[in-house]
Parts: C-alpha cells; sequence; structure tokens
C-alpha cells in the first residue's frame, strides 16, 4: 500500500465580468493578494462559479500561471467550464 495526502482545495467562486477597463492582470494581481491573505500554500486553488464563461482560455491560463505567486500547488478550472 501507498499513503497519499490529499491536499486541502480552496475554492474561488467566480461572479459576473470584469468592468469595462479592468484586465485580467488586475484581476490576477488582486486574487493574489487575497488568496496570500487566505493562506494557500500546499493547497489547490479551484475556480468555479457563474463568471466562468466570461473568461476566456488566455484569461484562465494568466490566473492558473500564477499559481506560484499564491503559494498553492496548483490552480484548476473544472473541465467544459466554457
Amino acid at each position: 500500500p501507498v499513503s497519499m495526502t490529499i491536499p486541502d482545495v480552496v475554492g474561488v467562486r467566480l461572479v459576473g465580468r470584469l468592468r469595462e477597463g479592468t484586465t485580467t492582470t488586475d484581476l490576477v494581481l488582486s486574487l493574489t493578494r487575497r488568496l496570500r491573505e487566505h493562506g494557500v500554500v500546499q493547497k489547490f486553488v479551484e475556480f468555479f462559479g457563474p463568471g466562468l464563461p466570461a473568461l476566456s482560455l488566455a484569461d484562465r491560463a494568466t490566473l492558473g500561471n500564477m499559481s506560484p505567486e499564491f503559494g498553492s500547488t496548483c490552480a484548476i478550472f473544472p473541465i467544459g467550464s466554457s
């Protein structure tokens, strides 16, 4: 047998869409600050909610690639959430 620790998952519910003039970078930096404050080190961050369809693939990639800055193990999106 192999023992394996299952990491905690922190959910980020996305609602609405970005206001005009707001960039994905603005969203990422704001979320990074909040997730650091929450403490997501060695946890999975999963994005979900009715705001997902408003994010392009590039926006999702930008959020996912910031996982090291959050301190999380990974950042994931549900399959088929477009």
